[in-house]
């Protein structure tokens, strides 16, 4: 009789704990959406993957990438130029900080983690502030341009 009571405790500590942590995930970003037809959650960053089919539709669950884009970040050391952001990260502004400006058409861009410009901005002086407010909470790319050569890539983390 112990033993069955002993196994029943057991057994509902660990569905009870399993209850309790169960829905908790480790993850970069996420949010939920509720409408009258259902209900979707979405996470980035999850690092598992199942992926279900019937015959007319898939369910894709995890961290899913359709495609995989590689950039290659090329610096010119021969210049000495070199960027800074700060503070990084940022809420609503970033100043960037350019050091050993040669003569030249220096720009900057700002990207979002799919590669849509946000905007686009001449660097006339060593120091300019960036506005980021209107941007979620994410990851950006800002780059750096000379004469449309990109020179510098920096990740920035808007809060």
């Amino acid at each position: 009789m112990k033993k069955i009571a002993s196994l029943i405790l057991i057994s509902l500590f660990l569905f009870i704990t399993k209850r309790l942590y169960g829905q908790e995930i480790i993850c970069s970003a996420g949010s939920y959406d509720v409408s009258t037809t259902g209900q979707l959650s979405w996470t980035i960053g999850d690092l598992i993957t199942d992926t279900y089919t019937s015959t007319s539709s898939i369910l894709c669950q995890g961290f899913n990438q359709t495609f995989q884009k590689t950039t290659d970040i090329e610096e010119s050391i021969s210049t000495g130029f070199s960027v800074e952001a700060f503070p990084n990260p940022a809420t609503n502004f970033l100043k960037l900080k350019v050091f050993n400006k040669k003569q030249g058409n220096l720009s900057l861009s700002l990207f979002d983690l799919t590669g849509k410009k946000l905007f686009q901005k001449s660097l006339e002086t060593e120091e300019t502030e960036i506005s980021l407010t209107g941007l979620i909470p994410s990851v950006y790319l800002i780059k750096i341009f000379d004469n449309d050569r990109e020179i510098k890539s920096l990740k920035i983390i808007k809060q």
